[in-house]
């Protein structure tokens, strides 16, 4: 249901089951919020907000170290849609500067899919995440050169202000 995004089919599976089923994992533990995220499917993430479950399921980390942000990111369509995702997200108490226990955050990830529009939305709301310790530069998951300029730009923004 998260991957296809079909509310409908959501609406009818709460007739019959307690919507506490929707905060189970799988054996590694990923959720339906981080399927939800991996397919970019706002309409699924505003129906756990409905539920009342978006708080519990945005809290959750995977075997591998990794939430919401870092399935939010995997994937480089939708740009649009998962902003507005994330700004969801966040004011459920997303801990937007995670880091994996690989070491990767949301801005790792979106540059290594080449999310510009993405970094961009990343870097200028959230720019201390080009400094978080534990976790892999973001540079090195590009070749981009347009993507290394801007987060050398922000970079030297951060260095200004210290």
């Amino acid at each position: 249901v998260a991957k296809s995004g079909n509310t409908n089919i959501l609406k009818e599976l709460l007739k019959y089951r307690d919507k506490s089923l929707w905060k189970k994992a799988t054996s590694d533990n990923v959720n339906v919020l981080h399927i939800a995220c991996k397919y970019a499917r706002l309409d699924m993430c505003i129906e756990f907000e409905k539920l009342d479950i978006l708080h519990d399921l945005v809290l959750e980390l995977t075997e591998k170290g990794w939430n919401a942000a870092l399935f939010l990111t995997e994937r480089a369509e939708n740009e649009l849609k998962r902003i507005e995702i994330l700004k969801l997200l966040d004011k459920h108490g997303l801990d937007v500067h995670h880091a994996s226990r690989a070491g990767k955050t949301i801005l790792y990830n979106a540059c290594a899919n080449q999310s510009t529009k993405l970094i961009e939305y990343l870097l200028q709301n959230y720019p201390d995440l080009l400094c978080l310790e534990r976790s892999i530069d973001a540079k090195t998951a590009t070749d981009s050169t347009e993507i290394k300029s801007l987060l050398d730009e922000y970079r030297q923004k951060i260095v200004g202000h210290q």
